[in-house]
């Protein structure tokens, strides 16, 4: 494409075919490789280059208590579809894709002021909020409920009253829209004069999150399989493993993910596989809560000691080599998440390990989505506590899911719990205990719903039971707090 264009800005007629020729050739090529990749890894084309599902199929696939909600965005317009067994449904916001695109970066930024656009300012953020608001203190930005209401009632209302009585909802988004759960939707509009930066008002604003049991989904095609056969994972012989807390140097400053220092790479090693540079992952901010939230998820679990590797033991090769990995039912990951462009020279996301001294093909600290979609698991959940692990990689033609995400699915894995922006290590060890807690004591319980009723608790202090949440602050109230989440699966 390149030389094409080169020849062609300089008249060179001669050269502009020859590019012609070589790009018609390896178009031929491309689709060969993409045919006989389809042919020899289904499961894998699947995954990456998903076929369409007919209504009529993907209505057969659901069962009577849930229903699929696409939100998708084409040109200028934004359309959202809704399908359960019993009809179809579906709306086009015209000309909404760029006041859907602003409304989604303002909530993005109040959620996690290190994406807010460089124009934003503190006015912006903070309207309402006073420096005595617990939000504030907690680096959160006063959450605008008029603009979150406004995408729920221009993207999900519209087709909403095919869904009702409907208890779970799967969930399909792309684009900008894949970087923000709905479940931070409120469904109501915000009363006249009520303080948006009040824990209170946000105590009992009612959520989306509140109405379903959310769970996404990697495309609407994973349906195809989802009634076919149980999610490549469905638990091994090991209750839990968790991996977190790296030996790490840099300044603690906004918790996980609170720098983006990721600007340089070791050049490609002689099999051609570029390696991250330790020097630069080690200066990411050290993450001592995560220990502390490790720690309570073995608790929970009934696991050991045994099962947490913390610090220096926290490596890549550890993690690679691990046996315990591949029969692990839980497998639990608290560190930092990198997403595409972060790291230059890497267009992959990856999750950070206490950095070796050299780098090898074997243990460069980061451990890639395609060394991910290497590996061979068999969890039931696959938990992600580290920042951005559920959000689109910004390319285009990006779908719901990072590539870290769908390699850990491909690997073997029947679901994810990740985050989709940088998380607070309190907050999230309740969010995750709390689910964690939940699907251990009721087996039957969904993981969408044990989510569902993890982030009420943490939203409110209380659980359903009526007991306390275990330090809860009135500050957890935001949705940076307990939103950030989501479930992605195969299915249930």
């Amino acid at each position: 494409d390149g030389r094409l264009l080169d020849a062609l800005t300089k008249g060179d007629a001669a050269r502009a075919a020859t590019a012609r020729t070589e790009l018609t050739t390896i178009g031929a090529t491309l689709t060969g490789i993409n045919r006989q990749l389809r042919k020899d890894f289904p499961d894998y084309a699947e995954l990456v280059q998903p076929g369409a599902l007919s209504i009529a199929d993907t209505q057969a696939r659901l069962k009577a208590d849930e229903g699929l909600l696409t939100i998708v965005t084409s040109g200028a317009d934004v359309y959202s579809f809704a399908v359960t067994r019993e009809g179809t449904n579906w709306a086009r916001m015209t000309g909404g894709a760029a006041k859907t695109g602003k409304a989604i970066e303002r909530l993005r930024c109040q959620v996690d002021p290190l994406t807010c656009p460089n124009e934003a300012s503190d006015a912006d953020l903070n309207a309402g909020a006073t420096l005595r608001s617990p939000f504030v203190a907690k680096g959160y930005a006063a959450f605008d409920r008029t603009t979150a209401y406004g995408l729920y009632r221009d993207l999900v209302m519209p087709v909403e009253a095919t869904l009702a009585a409907k208890k779970t909802l799967y969930v399909v988004t792309s684009g900008a829209l894949a970087g923000l759960p709905l479940g931070l939707l409120p469904t109501t509009a915000p009363a006249p004069g009520e303080d948006g930066a009040d824990p209170a008002v946000l105590e009992r604003t009612p959520w989306l999150a509140d109405r379903y049991a959310l769970s996404t989904l990697p495309s609407v095609s994973v349906l195809r399989a989802l009634r076919r056969q149980p999610g490549g994972g469905g638990g091994g012989s090991v209750s839990f493993i968790g991996y977190g807390a790296p030996v790490l140097d840099g300044p603690n400053k906004n918790g996980r993910g609170a720098e983006s220092m990721f600007t340089v790479f070791t050049p490609a090693g002689p099999d051609g596989i570029a390696l991250a540079n330790p020097q630069v992952l080690r200066t990411l901010s050290p993450l001592p809560g995560t220990a502390t939230e490790l720690s309570a998820m073995a608790k929970t679990l009934k696991a050991t000691s045994r099962e947490i590797h913390l610090g220096a033991q926290a490596t890549e090769a550890s993690v690679r080599a691990d046996p315990a990995i591949r029969r692990a039912r839980i497998l639990a990951f608290a560190t930092h998440g990198v997403l595409p462009g972060e790291l230059r020279g890497f267009d992959e996301p990856g999750l950070v390990f206490t950095p070796p001294a050299k780098p090898s093909p074997q243990d460069d600290g980061l451990l890639a989505a395609s060394e991910v979609s290497r590996m061979a698991l068999s969890a039931d959940w696959v938990i992600l506590s580290a920042c951005n692990t559920a959000s689109s990689d910004g390319t285009p033609g990006a779908d719901s899911l990072s590539s870290l995400s769908r390699s850990f699915l491909y690997a073997g894995a029947s679901a994810l719990l990740a985050s989709h922006w940088r998380v607070a290590d309190d907050s999230t060890a309740a969010l995750t205990v709390e689910t964690l807690g939940l699907r251990q004591a009721n087996a039957g319980l969904s993981r969408a719903n044990a989510l569902k009723a993890a982030m009420n608790a943490v939203r409110t202090g209380k659980r359903a039971d009526g007991s306390a949440v275990p330090g809860w602050t009135d500050a957890w109230a935001h949705p940076g707090a307990w939103a950030p989440f989501t479930v992605i699966s195969n299915g249930e």
